[in-house]
């Protein structure tokens, strides 16, 4: 558990107050043996940690316990198999110093056999987290950002379904180094999914953010269990909250543009007032965002996979990872042909694609037409149907504003857009799949409806070229050259463009 520990403090507990253990008026027989077993625990903690001092206590005394890891500047308390009566004593200690409690369980006795808690050799591989509300997920994976390493398995256990997606942006966000699986056992306590799966799983390691007097109770329980610091208080809410909504951001080369909304609301998503949002990464604020109409721009060195956003003005938690509203990726052109697809597509459309023989071998991402679905009921959805949980907004992408003007008649032709845009900054975008009556002018990639995946060819295209210039980028999305001999003059934004 502390492979890299500096400094053992050990309190060793006299049985009883009968005798003066250690005095003259005590047996010398009864010295000897405490002497001797004083000095059997000195060596066997010696191998523990270079600096050992063993310290004898009558009673467990909160107060010279504070005192004592004070002093020692204490950062992990652990302790044995004890009478029941000790616990409030710990559990008010962890509260003083915020210390993390490494609870040992008692021996296996098995016949005539010596008792034994058989540890395992080396360093802990395998643990298995409790979380139950999204502030005990931001302690957890604040303990795994800080001690988790690549080579350990963990098994995170959630017990809502539909938090799965937000559980795993947060570890994701946290900036989470070891291998996480994230469950959510239908029909089962916490406390019987931990019955039936530590042994054939082999936790090595229990992991909770509430003292869990049910597992302590169990004595034939084997695995230790480590009861995380307190969760600092929680932040001050400043303000009345409407849920935030935003759609994932398109890294195309150029600025990297961000949505803000609404989650909640009839009709479409209105954008949120302007104010100051954080964004998130590897468990500290790396950036701070001023909104406008609920649009802002992320700094050139916001180009990461994926970050955690709250706004600053309505909570403020000590803890970023716990302040997180929600979770946006940042994608940039992917290895894999790419397959965008209408966010709205019916369930039976979705699983035809799902169902497709491109969808083992090509990348596939949600746009959002119309915003009238939250995005986070859109990666749900997504979710559920067996897609990454990744949604896209097409106002977005073509930078085009609110589009209340634009009839729904013409969605296809706004998501090939979408995709010729997209082709031009390098993503190798190879089809669009639609739910339109007519399909869509395409150029260099197919327009198909959900009905026609299966006899599409799905053939191997290069990926196109970058369109670095405003004149490239026409050609590349209107399929028109510029003819030598003629002259043009767009503005682009207000501002007069000639080529």
């Amino acid at each position: 558990m502390a492979p890299a520990l500096e400094r053992l403090l050990v309190v060793a507990r006299l049985p009883t107050r009968s005798f003066a253990w250690l005095s003259p008026d005590a047996p010398p027989d009864l010295n000897q043996a405490t002497t001797a077993a004083l000095e059997r625990l000195r060596t066997a903690a010696s191998a523990v940690a270079p600096h050992v001092e063993v310290k004898l206590a009558a009673s467990l005394d909160e107060d010279a316990l504070d005192a004592m890891a004070a002093a020692a500047a204490v950062d992990l308390l652990a302790t044995g198999s004890l009478p029941l009566g000790n616990l409030p004593v710990l559990a008010a200690l962890r509260k003083r110093r915020l210390l993390a409690l490494l609870w040992l369980p008692p021996p296996i006795e098995q016949d005539d056999t010596p008792p034994t808690t058989a540890p395992a050799a080396g360093p802990i591989r395998r643990l298995a987290c409790v979380c139950i509300g999204r502030r005990a997920s931001a302690a957890v994976a604040a303990f795994l950002r800080d001690h988790g390493e690549p080579a350990q398995q963990v098994t995170l256990l959630s017990l809502a379904a539909p938090l799965q997606p937000e559980l795993a942006a947060v570890m994701d966000v946290a900036g989470i180094q070891a291998s996480v699986e994230l469950l959510a056992p239908p029909g089962l306590s916490a406390w019987s999914w931990l019955e039936q799966h530590v042994g054939p799983r082999g936790i090595e390691l229990l992991v909770f953010t509430r003292l869990p007097a049910a597992v302590l109770l169990r004595s034939h329980w084997t695995v230790p269990t480590l009861l995380l610091p307190p969760a600092p208080a929680a932040g001050v809410a400043l303000a009345p909250e409407r849920g935030l909504d935003a759609p994932d951001l398109i890294d195309d080369g150029g600025p990297v543009r961000a949505r803000f909304e609404h989650a909640v609301g009839i009709g479409r998503r209105t954008p949120i007032p302007d104010q100051e949002i954080a964004l998130v990464r590897h468990g500290i604020i790396v950036a701070h965002l001023t909104t406008r109409a609920g649009e802002a721009e992320l700094p050139n060195h916001c180009r990461e996979s994926a970050y955690g956003i709250f706004r600053t003005g309505l909570r403020r938690e000590r803890s970023p990872v716990a302040a997180v509203e929600q979770r946006i990726a940042v994608i940039g052109p992917p290895s894999r042909p790419l397959i965008l697809f209408d966010a709205e597509l019916p369930d039976t459309d979705l699983a035809t694609l799902a169902a497709s023989p491109a969808f083992p071998t090509h990348e596939h991402l949600a746009v959002r037409i119309r915003p009238m679905q939250p995005c986070r009921a859109i990666r749900l959805r997504l979710h559920e149907a067996g897609f990454k949980p990744l949604v896209v907004d097409c106002r977005t992408v073509l930078d085009e504003g609110e589009a209340l003007d634009v009839p729904d008649v013409v969605d296809a032709v706004r998501l090939a857009r979408v995709a010729a845009r997209l082709r031009a900054r390098g993503f190798p975008v190879v089809a669009i799949v639609h739910h339109a009556a007519q399909a869509p002018a395409t150029i260099d990639f197919a327009a198909l409806r959900a009905a026609e995946l299966a006899a599409h060819h799905w053939s191997s295209l290069p990926p196109p070229a970058v369109a670095g210039s405003v004149g490239a980028r026409l050609e590349a999305c209107a399929a028109a050259p510029r003819l030598s001999g003629h002259r043009g003059a767009i503005e682009l934004d207000n501002v007069g463009v000639l080529y």
